[in-house]
């Protein structure tokens, strides 16, 4: 069985050599184009343990860094981690009953996730919820590596994915949430984040000549709720966008209003002024 931790990484030092990230000694290609393009991913070994660094979107406004820890062992769980997941082979056409409490409870802490809860596909038991995954398989797909199968290292790296269009979406949502009521600000923010979702979003990130892989990403993408995440987001920029204009155009037009009003006082003012100094010359006639 294997453990698996995703976090955001804390750049701490750590005393191994880093090489770059292959999968059954290949490297990544299951990817469409613009995450490839801007996808970098580290690996080595330490303590027992394998390690990744994973860089999405590498770049200077979007860039989301990643931890991944691989354990044949249950670790010292991580308080700060995004997601987890669980992997174990199946001997008996489907996992046991331990088997299944192991998963849950390393996921969720308790005894609540079920064989029901799992969609058998591609000869593996699949579960997924806002935790993470858990993977049991009746099958090897391909070789297995040394650490753990290759199959279920992509479906790691497919939930690093979603980990890092989580943060990215939130750090959008709390930009929002903090941005001073100004369209100048708003449209900028709206550019980018509409920037983001043309550039590194994508519904259907896996390139689908792959077999399981579409089916996993849906899974997660679906129950993670990915694209009502960032619709949301981007209706509500919208809206607070729209208000905040409202609220300028009020503003520009009570201001407007008020400079009409001055100048038409002044102008009365003005006028009277005029007469009143007008006055002595109509005293002056026979």
């Amino acid at each position: 069985m294997w453990y698996v931790t995703i976090s955001k990484e804390d750049n701490q030092p750590n005393q191994c050599e880093w090489k770059d990230l292959k999968i059954d000694d290949k490297p990544i290609k299951f990817f469409q184009a613009p995450i490839l393009d801007k996808f970098k991913g580290y690996m080595c070994k330490s303590e027992g343990s394998e390690l990744w660094k994973l860089t999405f979107f590498n770049h200077k406004s979007y860039s989301e860094k990643l931890f991944v820890r691989f354990s044949d062992t249950q670790p010292r769980s991580d308080p700060n981690y995004l997601f987890k997941a669980f992997w174990d082979k199946v001997s008996d056409g489907e996992p046991n009953n331990d088997q299944l409490e192991t998963a849950s409870q390393w996921l969720r802490g308790s005894k609540s996730i079920c064989i029901e809860n799992y969609v058998a596909k591609h000869g593996s038991f699949l579960f997924v919820d806002g935790r993470g995954i858990a993977v049991f398989s009746t099958k090897c797909f391909g070789n297995f590596s040394e650490n753990c199968p290759v199959f279920f290292q992509r479906y790691i790296l497919l939930l690093c994915l979603c980990a890092a269009y989580k943060l990215r979406i939130e750090k959008l949502i709390n930009e929002l949430a903090n941005a001073p009521d100004d369209c100048t600000t708003l449209n900028q923010m709206i550019k980018e984040s509409y920037e983001f979702s043309a550039r590194y979003y994508f519904r259907h990130p896996v390139r689908m000549e792959n077999t399981e892989l579409p089916f996993v990403w849906d899974e997660i993408r679906d129950r993670m709720r990915l694209q009502e995440y960032l619709d949301e987001f981007l209706s509500q920029a919208s809206a607070l966008r729209h208000v905040v204009l409202e609220a300028e155009q009020e503003h520009q037009r009570l201001r407007q209003e008020k400079l009409s009003n001055l100048m038409t006082v002044a102008l009365i003012l003005l006028a009277l002024l005029t007469f009143l100094e007008a006055l002595p010359l109509f005293g002056s006639h026979p």
